[in-house]
């Protein structure tokens, strides 16, 4: 039978010390250039620090709320959570092995390419659905493609093949 969940009140703490570390991660990065996103224009070094000072600043307000209104706090249970068994020495070495095959597709069919049938087959080593495995391997892609070539015009290895992704 599963535990009730934890209702006893816990104090605003936790919340308060993410909001001050938000503010001062704003405040240091005052000094920074402008952030400038626009037609082709870089968005600049003040996007991460500002991005995730705002991101710390609202789950600050979240953990202030929840502390407030009682919410009960969710305990990760080791017992429901099963990991494979990847410590073991051969599979350890598979995983090497792959790493050392992505890097040398890498340069040879391009990043896209590479990064999807990398990341695809990881998963499946490790026990995800071919489904699921294939859609989470495209989102990777594409999310890093959009974040480090359209956004940090960051070029990644295109390879001999020159895809676009």
């Amino acid at each position: 039978m599963d535990a009730p969940p934890d209702t006893e009140r816990k104090g605003p703490g936790l919340g308060l010390a993410l909001l001050a570390l938000s503010g001062l991660a704003l405040w240091l990065s005052r000094g920074i250039k402008e952030v400038t996103l626009g037609a082709g224009a870089d968005p600049g070094p003040k996007l991460f620090p500002v991005g995730l000072s705002i991101l710390l600043g609202v789950l600050a307000v979240v953990e202030l709320a929840r502390s407030r209104c009682q919410m009960p706090s969710f305990k990760f249970q080791i017992s429901s959570f099963k990991l494979p068994k990847a410590a073991s020495p051969p599979r350890q070495g598979i995983m090497v092995l792959a790493v050392a095959a992505y890097l040398g597709l890498l340069y040879g069919v391009g990043f896209g390419l590479a990064t999807f049938l990398f990341s695809l087959l990881v998963m499946r080593f490790l026990g995800t659905g071919w489904r699921l495995a294939s859609v989470s391997a495209l989102v990777l892609v594409l999310a890093v493609h959009l974040l480090f070539v359209r956004l940090f015009k960051v070029p990644l290895p295109e390879g001999m093949l020159g895809l676009p992704l």
